[in-house]
């Protein structure tokens, strides 16, 4: 079996943790290499593992890799990793839950090997990060493709199936070519995961704005701005902590949003023009052509017969006047439209939400569903 360790500071990283609720001193971030996906037909050859070297240099890592050279070593990997855990250890792995642990439990369990898989806490960054695939604006939400978003470049060149023949030929020739190709993919799997732990930046942004049960409120700042043309936009602005590590910009229907390093943003159309609300129960209403609105029958049957006429869903309105903000589902009622079919809605923006915060958050809230 042969046996490699390497060192990297991963700035950070610690802090990141310790924010999640984790102590960095326990967490393994750990990655295994197979010949196959079913451990009854296929051999473990590889497992990587990165340990924080102590509680006082939280940001420094160990990585040891042990590679079986023949199919035979497969128990010595399986023990050797065995011995690197703790029951107060913290597994981080990248959609572990449906492959590596599995795979490792049958592993065990064919070689007669007590699991050490069962006592340890489980921390499967692919699920934490799966939410943010409309927010990062991303097609693939595997391993690389989020490494790739935060621009980080890796030095190898092979995924896990293309490693297979090479991991067979280097069993039969032991050419050190091979070795470093095996050993250095597994490596940058491993420190691919801790580099990953700064998109937790957008995970608490989620978690902070969404909460239900926030008992402290964050700070929303509003400023309404006025453009050459005369329109205006209601700007939202809140601070992020931790920063997020790579700024991003999305057009929505409800403005243009961006986050940047500790900063978000919300630009938002306001609308001037008139909006009509619509009264569900249209045949309780009549409708008065001269006024251009509906009225309860219960008032509408004191007037002139020639001046009202039963109303339709379509005309069962008030009119309002400006300005409005939009609101993808009806927050704030009455949902205000332009046509009674329309599913934007709009709610009057007035001086009493831009000053509460609760409000705000709530609106905020509404906005940001558009991303999951």
């Amino acid at each position: 079996m042969i046996t490699r360790t390497f060192s990297r500071t991963l700035p950070g990283s610690g802090q990141i943790l310790q924010r999640r609720g984790l102590e960095p001193d326990r967490c393994i971030f750990f990655d295994i290499e197979t010949t196959g996906f079913k451990p009854e037909t296929s051999s473990l050859y590889l497992i990587g593992a990165a340990f924080p070297e102590s509680s006082q240099k939280p940001e420094r890592w160990t990585i040891l890799q042990w590679l079986a050279e023949s199919p035979g070593e497969e128990k010595r990997l399986l023990e050797s990793f065995s011995e690197r855990l703790t029951a107060g250890s913290v597994l981080v792995h990248f959609n572990g839950r449906r492959f590596d642990l599995p795979y490792l439990e049958e592993k065990y369990r064919q070689h007669g090997l007590p699991s050490p898989l069962s006592v340890p806490e489980s921390l499967d960054l692919y699920r934490d990060f799966r939410p943010l695939k409309k927010l990062l604006g991303l097609e693939h939400m595997n391993q690389k493709s989020l490494e790739a978003f935060l621009g980080n470049c890796r030095e190898d060149m092979y995924d896990g199936g293309q490693l297979i023949p090479l991991y067979r030929q280097f069993v039969r020739t032991g050419e050190q070519d091979l070795l470093a190709a095996l050993l250095l993919h597994n490596r940058e799997d491993v420190t691919g995961m801790l580099q990953l732990l700064t998109l937790y930046g957008y995970v608490t942004f989620l978690e902070t704005f969404l909460a239900d049960d926030s008992s402290e409120e964050p700070p929303i700042q509003t400023e309404l701005i006025c453009l050459r043309d005369g329109s205006r936009r209601l700007l939202l602005r809140f601070f992020l902590d931790p920063a997020v590590p790579v700024p991003l910009s999305r057009m929505t229907e409800s403005g243009v949003f961006s986050l940047n390093q500790n900063t978000g943003k919300w630009l938002i159309p306001v609308r001037e023009d008139p909006l009509r609300y619509y009264f569900p129960d249209w045949k309780n209403y009549y409708y008065l052509p001269e006024e251009n609105q509906a009225l309860h029958k219960s008032v509408a049957v004191y007037v002139d017969k020639k001046f009202r006429q039963p109303c339709t869903p379509e005309n069962c309105y008030i009119t309002r006047t400006g300005p409005f903000l939009p609101q993808p589902e009806e927050l704030f009622s009455p949902g205000l439209r332009e046509n009674r079919k329309d599913r934007q809605s709009w709610f009057p923006l007035t001086d009493e939400f831009l000053q509460d915060q609760k409000q705000l958050k709530q609106y905020l809230a509404v906005l940001l569903k558009s991303f999951l």
